[in-house]
């Protein structure tokens, strides 16, 4: 099986006239608060390439065997040229969400429960005024608003800024603005994003963990405005930790919703910090940010991991290797280690299975290294 990454500029394909000059081409799959990023380098050696020019779109398209994805279009946005007495290097940048698009002027405008009930109402707007498609979760679309300010933000600023006080993923991708609760592996439409196997022994070239030693808190508080009382009030909740101390957030909320809603996004946000993870494959185009993880190759490790990133990297010489940057799940060291069973015996399964023979339903698909179908959390 040969990877290949086909390229479209503004439409047209201009693959075989690069392929010969292609070092290495780089997609980013992010999670969210970030564009999707492309990444290709060129080797010039007789300086006769002529670059595209900023503005114009890439369309990035990935195939390994049975699989292939259309990783999204992409606005040009930097190109570096460098060289030597052996000849010049183009570097070509682009990202998902165009750079000159209306989504990065600054504004300032209110969004009263009056004119704007929900959350959805909000992001929908947003997504138009940036030349979107909105694909927002139900659960995220219909959160009550009681009053919302944009002051001086862009429009990708504020809706990222609601996307952490709602404890969603907010991302541009595909000509949509995506916006889905975070941790919970799930499209927009609610359907789970199918898991990706990282098995030490069948698809694992690297990886590398950290354990972080962050403060642990028993019970998270903040407060709230009570307008009829006149003086401040505060919600707490516990978090699953038995020791540590309690975490109070500065900011006075203006209802009781929203402080109980911006105590459990801090729960959750601070049950991620726990850990860091980088795992590198073979390539595996269909993996896809804020899916999980299924780690099976050590004890300490072994689980669900989130998939915060996907780094799908293509070279001229015909290697691919997919690297998944990952944290613990919401939830964290106990979710995560709710998932080692399976990881066991997807490992087992492995190990018992040939590419022959594939009876397990916990072993991966031998036929394309264990890709799922799905192009994208929307």
């Amino acid at each position: 099986m040969k990877p290949s990454l086909q390229l479209l500029l503004n439409g047209a394909d201009i693959t075989a006239n690069l392929s010969q000059y292609l070092i290495s081409a780089t997609v980013v799959d992010v999670s969210g608060n970030n564009a999707d990023t492309l990444d290709v380098v060129l080797t010039d050696p007789d300086r006769r390439i002529r670059a595209p020019r900023e503005g114009q779109t890439l369309t990035a398209v990935g195939r390994f065997g049975l699989a292939n994805r259309v990783f999204g279009e992409f606005t040009i946005d930097q190109t570096t040229f460098s060289g030597d007495d052996s000849g010049d290097t183009i570097a070509i940048n682009a990202q998902s969400l165009n750079p000159r698009s209306g989504a990065h002027q600054r504004r300032t405008k209110s969004y009263s429960q009056k004119d704007y009930p929900t959350y959805g109402d909000i992001l929908k707007e947003l997504a138009g005024r940036m030349e979107l498609k909105p694909a927002i979760s139900d659960e995220i679309s219909k959160e009550k608003n009681e009053f919302e300010a944009q002051t001086e933000e862009s429009d990708i600023e504020f809706a990222s800024r609601l996307g952490t006080s709602l404890d969603a993923l907010v991302s541009s991708k595909k000509g949509r603005l995506i916006v889905a609760k975070r941790g919970k592996g799930e499209k927009t439409s609610g359907e789970p994003i199918p898991q990706v196997h990282v098995i030490y022994g069948f698809n694992v070239i690297s990886y590398q963990v950290f354990s972080k030693d962050k403060p642990r808190y028993k019970k998270v508080r903040a407060k709230y405005y009570d307008r009829a009382k006149r003086k401040n009030v505060v919600v707490e909740e516990k978090t699953e930790s038995k020791d540590g101390i309690d975490l109070d957030i500065r900011e006075v909320f203006q209802s009781k919703a929203e402080a109980e809603r911006a105590v459990k996004s801090k729960i959750s946000e601070v049950s991620r910090e726990e850990g860091d993870a980088e795992f590198v494959i073979h390539g595996n185009v269909n993996v896809i940010a804020e899916g999980f993880a299924l780690v099976a190759i050590r004890p300490e490790i072994d689980g669900l991991w989130t998939i915060e990133s996907v780094t799908n990297t293509f070279t001229g010489s015909d290697a691919f290797n997919t690297t998944l940057h990952c944290k613990p799940p919401s939830g964290g060291d106990k979710k995560r280690e709710s998932g080692s069973g399976d990881a066991q015996k997807a490992k087992q399964a492995v190990s018992a299975t040939s590419p022959e023979g594939n009876t397990s339903e916990f072993a991966p698909d031998f036929s394309n290294i264990g890709l799922n179908e799905g192009d994208g959390p929307e």
